[in-house]
């Protein structure tokens, strides 16, 4: 399959990675599926019943091609069910650091982080903290903190690591990549996400701040 974009060790996919993922393979996989909540995304319909397949199958894939996955899960309905099918080897807690309020996810204070594979012993404590990204940032509808991704990297990637993001979005787990020196490869269904990350990875590795 042809790269929509490859630059200095960082590759994307514009297609479904049901499809593209299972002809990669990474070190680490790091991401944030949909969460089946009704947001609108595009061409994806973010339903709870479509999301949860989709969740199980992107585990099933991503674990036979990485040593390590961690995401977060979402809703909580996904998460029993991959408890039940699927259960993962560890879990760490994403404390967002705002003010408690109601969700459509069901979280106020904090997510889970679902983790998988055999990296699961390199000494990561099982929480952190970093302020959610403002909502439409990046012309995204929910993107991740870029200390959201940075951190996961450093605590479950090591040297020279692969990092796979199979749900793309505006590119921040690449982002974060590429400002830790690793090399990534990013898919996304929708064409004009891959354009949005493209461009924030044209721009230059600027100095990191300290993250906790």
């Amino acid at each position: 399959m042809t790269p929509y974009y490859e630059h200095a060790g960082i590759t994307i996919y514009h297609g479904d990675c049901r499809e593209v993922l299972p002809t990669l393979s990474a070190d680490v996989v790091i991401t944030d599926p949909p969460y089946g909540v009704g947001i609108i995304y595009g061409s994806y319909e973010d339903a709870l019943n479509e999301t949860t397949g989709l969740v199980l199958d992107f585990v099933l894939t991503a674990t036979a091609m990485s040593r390590c996955v961690a995401f977060s899960v979402g809703a909580f309905a996904t998460e029993k069910e991959l408890y039940r099918i699927l259960p993962p080897r560890w879990r760490m807690c994403w404390y967002k650091g705002t003010q408690s309020t109601v969700s459509p996810i069901g979280f106020s204070d904090w997510e889970m982080i679902l983790v998988y594979g055999d990296r699961v012993h390199n000494y990561a404590h099982d929480y952190f903290c970093a302020r959610p990204e403002v909502m439409g940032a990046f012309g995204h509808p929910c993107p991740k903190p870029i200390a959201f991704s940075r951190t996961l990297i450093r605590r479950l990637a090591r040297a020279g690591d692969v990092i796979c993001d199979p749900f793309m979005g505006s590119g921040t787990t690449l982002r974060a990549a590429k400002d830790l020196g690793h090399p990534a490869i990013g898919i996304e269904i929708e064409e004009r996400y891959c354009e949005i990350a493209a461009r924030r990875l044209a721009q230059e590795v600027l100095p990191l701040e300290v993250v906790g």
